[in-house]
């Protein structure tokens, strides 16, 4: 989460979190799967898509899209701490991915912060190019691009 909010989400911030994942899902045809450990069962993250509606300015690209366009699906991931380094979040975003390619075929767009330097690797494996900067809730956010 370090990378994500700079404190711990409130109660509130939590439960609207929680109601827009399933929201997604009807209103734009694709939102955010969970991740969940095979062995025991355990859920360790999250991966999908949806539109945040950033507040960012410039808008991210595909965002304000022309008339009759579709927005660009804003690709994210997240794992828990325990689960870092033994390929979860690649084999969930992969296969995320495969899905978006096949149902949603438009492009992607991502912000990571600059010094998550994980996510950034597991971005540019998974054909995402840094394409610009923004500044996001105060802080600096790289935008990346697929497709």
């Amino acid at each position: 989460m370090r990378y994500i909010a700079s404190e711990p989400f409130t109660r509130s911030q939590l439960w609207e979190k929680f109601l827009r994942g399933p929201g997604l899902w009807p209103l734009l045809g694709y939102g955010i799967w969970a991740i969940e450990r095979r062995e025991d069962g355990k859920l360790i993250g999250e991966v999908g898509f949806a539109d945040y509606q950033r507040d960012v300015d410039p808008p991210l690209p595909g965002q304000q899209p022309a008339k009759g366009e579709a927005i660009w699906p804003e690709a994210s991931w997240l794992l828990d701490s325990d689960a870092h380094g033994q390929g979860y979040a690649s084999e969930a975003l992969t296969a995320a991915l495969a899905w978006a390619d096949a149902e949603l075929r438009t492009p992607l767009v991502c912000i990571i912060t600059p010094d998550n330097d994980a996510s950034l690797r597991l971005a540019a494996r998974h054909g995402f190019l840094v394409v610009g900067h923004r500044v996001h809730k105060a802080d600096p956010v790289l935008v990346l691009h697929r497709g």
